[in-house]
């Protein structure tokens, strides 16, 4: 489904999962080496700068610290996606 671009929030509806278990799956398969384009799931760039510097700023690969660092605007599922783009 992801070959086929469809969103992450499609695919966990069609496979009747939860978004955060479908980023599990593209997680693993993107730190096994594999080479999917999961291109189109980038977030915007001003969002993915954002998150960028929060991850530096913090330090570590946590998601907890950029978490509170970026607040309530940006979800737990969008800093995983990003962590794919950046690390």
């Amino acid at each position: 489904m992801i070959l086929q671009k469809l969103s992450i929030a499609e695919v966990a509806n069609k496979r009747g999962l939860t978004e955060g278990t479908v980023l599990n799956h593209l997680e693993k398969i993107i730190n096994s080496g594999e080479g999917i384009d999961i291109e189109y799931l980038k977030p915007k760039l001003d969002r993915l700068e954002k998150i960028k510097k929060a991850f530096h700023k913090s330090e570590q690969l946590n998601l907890s610290p950029v978490k509170e660092m970026l607040g309530e605007e940006y979800s737990y599922d969008e800093l995983r996606l990003a962590r794919l783009f950046l690390f």
